[in-house]
């Protein structure tokens, strides 16, 4: 797809972000195009794109459309006024599509020099449960999904995983035993793949919030396929949730979204008052000498990090240093709980005793009471006793320490 932006004067990169941003712009394939889209009077992307009316009344909508269809519809057309189809990825050479007839569904792929769209999965072994596919450098195709489908939840979110399929679709998909949180990313120069894996996937993550970029490759042996040479490149946690794009300038680097705010039990993202957490930044920057690009945009953060240099990961240095802050803020963070519930188990304790020596003096007649206050002071050094002979026999400490006393004495 590719987004077209309306900029008046000259056209530049800051002028089409800036009304891309504002929504004077709209997302199209390239052969069909709505130019000018208008509610009454008011011209999308402008006035906040918000139309005030002082009473009910109609609403006249227009737009200058144009599109390159066929003569007549064909299987394409078909699908598409039917609505099919889900997630769509071309292919390398940019001859198919690839694309989740539903979700939780088969995969299917679209073929524009036949015109015809095929499943792909449709009897093929017994898993049919796919949320994405996307297809390699080989044309051979790697799935995301669940073994089973057990609740929206659980099997998008917790025990979604890699699935792998030979290029002409004649066998049933692999699985490469391993979970992965919402898509992925795959090279179209190498067997390479990158991935994030969150505490569900991964226990040694430490927290269900903390989370993982990999970059991996998809070996073939003689028992199948499988993942080799699987690194980490990107860590992140405190309601960060990166999910890896795509590879760019020669695998060199890994383009992530990281989506800001957390979630809950039902993987909602939580609002914080009026607003939700999930806010992002208001700018797009490009620091080429760091290999680093920030992109932010309502809802997510978009990121590339330093990567490959003659085959081998090279992470950028301030991507450890930032894990490495986030780890001392985590353990800076545990120990003020720790702390914290040491001085709440402290004060526990404290209550607890006082009101075990209230319970116990009530019950102490007034010649008792006199008996221990005289073995007390007795077991006293000289000193502390001439300090607390003149200390009243019902004072906070005294009574504490004729009901330990007693309690020795019972004991």
């Amino acid at each position: 797809s590719r987004t077209y932006a309306k900029v008046d004067g000259r056209l530049t990169f800051e002028a089409f972000l800036a009304q891309s941003i504002a929504g004077r712009s709209y997302v199209s394939d390239g052969r069909s195009h709505a130019i000018d889209f208008r509610a009454n009077a008011l011209e999308l992307g402008t006035g906040k794109s918000e139309l005030r009316l002082s009473r009910p009344a109609d609403v006249t909508f227009s737009a200058r459309v144009s599109a390159m269809l066929p003569p007549e519809q064909d299987s394409v057309a078909a699908a598409a006024s039917r609505g099919a189809g889900e997630r769509p990825y071309w292919s390398p050479d940019g001859t198919r599509i690839a694309f989740i007839e539903t979700n939780y569904g088969d995969a299917c792929e679209l073929d524009f020099a036949t015109r015809t769209v095929r499943n792909l999965t449709k009897g093929l072994g017994d898993h049919h449960s796919f949320l994405r596919v996307l297809i390699m450098h080989d044309d051979s195709y790697l799935l995301i999904g669940p073994k089973e489908f057990k609740d929206r939840h659980t099997s998008r979110h917790i025990e979604s995983e890699m699935w792998w399929m030979d290029r002409a679709a004649s066998r049933p998909p692999v699985p490469l035993g391993r979970w992965l949180y919402e898509g992925m990313g795959v090279s179209w120069t190498a067997p390479r793949i990158t991935y994030a894996m969150n505490g569900h996937h991964d226990p040694a993550l430490g927290s269900p919030d903390a989370y993982a970029c990999h970059v991996a490759e998809i070996e073939h042996t003689p028992d199948g396929p499988k993942l080799v040479d699987d690194q980490v490149v990107y860590r992140a946690d405190s309601g960060r949730r990166p999910e890896p794009q795509d590879f760019r300038r020669g695998d060199g680097e890994v383009i992530f979204a990281e989506y800001v705010g957390r979630r809950d039990a039902k993987g909602l993202v939580r609002a914080h008052g009026a607003r939700a957490v999930q806010d992002g930044v208001r700018h797009a920057q490009l620091k080429r000498d760091a290999g680093e690009i920030h992109s932010n945009f309502r809802g997510y953060i978009v990121r590339a990090v330093q990567g490959y240099a003659d085959g081998t990961w090279q992470p950028d240095p301030r991507l450890e240093q930032q894990a490495e802050r986030a780890r001392a803020h985590e353990a800076a963070r545990q120990r003020r709980e720790a702390d914290a519930e040491a001085r709440r188990a402290e004060e526990r304790r404290i209550e607890a005793e006082q009101q075990e020596t209230a319970r116990v003096w009530a019950q102490l007649s007034p010649a008792q009471r006199e008996d221990l206050h005289r073995q007390v002071l007795a077991d006293m050094d000289p000193q502390t006793r001439r300090f607390s002979e003149g200390t009243p026999l019902d004072s906070r400490g005294m009574r504490a320490l004729i009901v330990r006393r007693y309690l020795e004495q019972q004991r």
